[in-house]
């Protein structure tokens, strides 16, 4: 099997997977190989303030704390896994590439076709719930929109990426239609995308 990156940060503490983004995001910073990310390091660096704060916070806190860490801390694990599509991308099987990257290097697995991809509104407005399974049992997914009523033409947007068969995004506008599209992510390679499917956002 090829060597890859590990994208997974459920095996950690959330206080030792914050240090490992950190550390991952500062060594790309300086990194020849990774200096023009999809998501700017910039950004990477006020969602970890905000749930490194978060993370502190909550500690003996309320629930309502708990709930805005959790919020924090999906935002900044989505882009610690879509970042990592993009070392993947960059380096192309390239080992001295990928270690130079600092995320954990892990064994390429088996490939999986997504079997259900379903998109649905959920129980809030401009909240949207999304169901995906894939055969052999699942890694992960990248999810992609665009808003098909548009005026004008628009392209394809990071939407979300979901390390199970089920996951949420808020903040989508009411009454507008979306089209949504799946992926399956791979340790060294991204599948094709599944044919999309279009919601309006109640």
């Amino acid at each position: 099997m090829k060597p890859t990156i590990n994208m997974d940060l459920s095996r950690l503490k959330e206080a030792d997977a914050l240090l490992q983004i950190k550390s991952t995001v500062n060594v790309m910073r300086t990194n020849i190989f990774f200096n023009d990310p999809d998501i700017h390091y910039d950004d990477y660096d006020t969602a970890i303030s905000k749930y490194d704060i978060s993370l502190t916070a909550c500690r003996g806190g309320t629930t309502l704390q708990t709930v805005i860490k959790d919020k924090f801390q999906t935002v900044l694990y989505d882009y610690y896994k879509y970042q990592g599509l993009y070392v993947i991308r960059k380096c192309k099987g390239n080992l001295e590439k990928l270690i130079s990257s600092n995320y954990d290097i892990a064994l390429e697995k088996g490939k999986k076709s997504i079997k259900v991809f379903t998109v649905k509104n959920g129980n809030k407005p401009g909240k949207v719930m999304f169901t995906a399974r894939s055969t052999p049992k699942f890694r992960s997914f990248l999810i992609e929109c665009r808003v098909v009523s548009a005026t004008l033409p628009n392209k394809w947007e990071f939407c979300k990426v979901i390390g199970g068969c089920k996951g949420n995004k808020s903040g989508f506008v009411s009454g507008l239609e979306y089209e949504f599209r799946i992926k399956a992510i791979y340790r060294t390679t991204e599948g094709p995308w599944l044919a999309s499917i279009i919601l309006r956002i109640g």
